[in-house]
């Protein structure tokens, strides 16, 4: 019988950086040809569950048996990785077995690089003018964008076929287009596919949904939007459960008073019989044990019931989420009625655009187009003169009105605690109103204290936005650089409800079209190698 080559089994499988603090707590699966949305809080296990299948990680326990050899496509570069663009894909071997052939050179070793693979050179250019047409084989890793590296890695997937394949967050950096080339990838392509990710989009197309929370591992038959479904059903009888069992509880407490009154008026009888003398002392001593047995065995089944009603209810309220609502109302401020003409961007071609009021601009365009270095542009004026497309202030002499804000770049102090840096950042609120800021950005006490390189990185893109909305004077206008990338779907809600409750205007660079629609944008404005357009309607894909 044939090896199935797509079937993966993980038995029992745990993994711990710290003994107290499990990632992964005995978690068991068993998938063939199937796709899944593997999503979980920043620091989950995601990242490490992938690995482990991979074989980059050995589990604490447990084992993982393969069909055959996983491919995993890690997240971002590796700094200082020299390897070329063919070394990646795989590929050098083939082509330096190639050349010597044309130059009558080939040894054995190069035959056999070659059997089977004649065709090979006609794939691989069709593999490049879907995924990166215009990037030379030689080119190295460390003289590529975030946005090629990834097509890369996902080119190796159309040109090799593994039948086993590990993604981590593999649209972070890409554009539409190859988001599109990711989607399309997904339905047609017949594999074990576990993707790691928070791209609500991409969660379309998988056939269940994993998700790890407190090292564990449930798994949900469907797309994000049965997980959704299901999450809801799960909240709505945890509910019930909680509601019957406290319910009970409060029964069961009156049937327990209940008891200890007949009890006591049981005794006060009994006294009063005693003293009276009507019966023997014997007889009345037997009846009094036998009462109070009798009632002591009826306390304890009830008290035995509301112990077991208690337990339940704290099941039940450990089921239970409480819904992250950050509200920032009474502290933004709305912007001055001349913010209405903020910034203006051009191109070399005439065309110009104002941005202003409350706006809500998407930047869009393929990787390496510009889009951050018309961003860029605004504080850089040299270096303006390098591009076609850029920006500037329609009131120059008032940089304070904007924010720029990117994963790169928030501005934060890293040694700071969460309460210092917010109190350092915002010194015109007094600390009882920053108390308040805290609570309702979800930081209790100790989160409070966190310094905030021990972050994560929604929680400290959290930080930064809450001081660029808070700032005084307020800001008119919003710059983000790319700001969904590295949030868990928790912190991308997060911010999203942040940004809606800002009245200035919002200038946005991102591919995620569920989180611009989330943000009500109302502008599409595309960057191109041959300038600036607006679009009359959004994308999709």
């Amino acid at each position: 019988m044939a090896k199935n080559l797509s079937r993966l089994q993980g038995t029992n499988i745990s993994y711990h950086y710290d003994p107290n603090a499990p990632v992964l707590r005995q978690v068991d699966f068993t998938v063939d040809a199937t796709k899944i949305g593997l999503i979980g809080d920043n620091g989950s296990g995601k990242s490490t569950l992938l690995k482990i299948i991979a074989g980059k990680l050995k589990p604490t326990t447990g084992t993982i048996s393969i069909g055959s050899k996983p491919y995993l496509m890690s997240q971002d570069k590796i700094p200082g990785d020299e390897r070329t663009v063919a070394q990646i894909l795989d590929i050098e071997q083939y082509f330096v077995a190639y050349d010597r052939l044309m130059k009558g050179e080939a040894d054995v070793s190069d035959y056999a690089a070659l059997e089977g693979n004649w065709s090979f050179a006609s794939r691989i250019e069709k593999v490049r003018s879907s995924w990166f047409p215009s990037l030379p084989l030689d080119r190295r890793v460390s003289d590529i964008s975030g946005g090629e590296y990834a097509a890369i890695g996902l080119a190796y997937i159309e040109l090799h076929r593994p039948k086993i394949v590990l993604l981590d967050e593999p649209s972070n950096n890409l554009d539409l287009a190859h988001r599109q080339l990711l989607a399309k990838l997904l339905v047609d392509y017949t594999a074990t596919i576990i993707i790691a990710t928070h791209d609500r989009q991409l969660l379309r197309y998988v056939d269940s949904i994993w998700e790890i929370k407190a090292g564990n591992l449930t798994k949900i038959e469907g797309t994000y939007t049965d997980y959704l479904t299901m999450c809801s059903v799960r909240q709505s009888q945890a509910k019930q459960r909680l509601s019957s069992a406290s319910k009970g509880i409060r029964r069961l407490n009156r049937a327990v008073t209940d008891l200890e009154k007949r009890q006591s008026r049981k005794r006060d009888n009994n006294r009063t019989a005693a003293s009276q003398k009507r019966g023997s002392k014997m007889s009345m001593n037997g009846l009094k044990s036998r009462s109070e047995a009798s009632l002591g065995r009826d306390r304890a089944k009830l008290l035995e019931r509301k112990y077991d009603a208690d337990v339940a209810r704290v099941e039940a309220e450990k089921e239970i989420e409480k819904p992250r609502h950050i509200r920032l109302q009474g502290f933004l401020q709305t912007p001055h009625a001349k913010s209405q003409q903020i910034l203006r961007l051009l191109d070399d071609t005439g065309w110009e655009t104002i941005i202003g009021g409350d706006d809500r601009v998407a930047l869009l365009g393929e990787n390496g187009v510009g889009k951050s270095s018309l961003i860029r542009s605004i504080s850089d004026l040299q270096y303006r003169n390098k591009l076609r497309a850029w920006a500037e202030l329609v009131h120059p002499d008032n940089p304070s009105q904007i924010a720029i804000l990117s994963q790169n770049s928030l501005h934060l102090c890293y040694e700071k605690s969460v309460w210092e840096e917010l109190t350092s950042s915002l010194p015109e609120y007094e600390k009882q109103a920053v108390f308040t800021i805290l609570a309702r950005l979800s930081f209790d006490e100790n989160s409070s204290n966190k310094l905030i390189k021990d972050l994560s990185g929604g929680e400290r893109f959290r930080v930064a936005l809450a001081e660029v909305l808070l700032s005084k004077p307020e800001k008119r206008l919003i710059i983000l650089d790319e700001p969904t990338n590295s949030l868990d779907l928790a912190s991308l809600k997060a911010t999203e409800q942040m940004l809606s409750q800002f009245s200035g205007a919002i200038l946005v660079v991102s591919h995620d079209l569920e989180f611009l629609q989330q943000i009500s944008v109302n502008r599409w404005i595309e960057l191109t190698n041959d300038g600036l357009f607006e679009l009359v309607n959004p994308p999709d894909y």
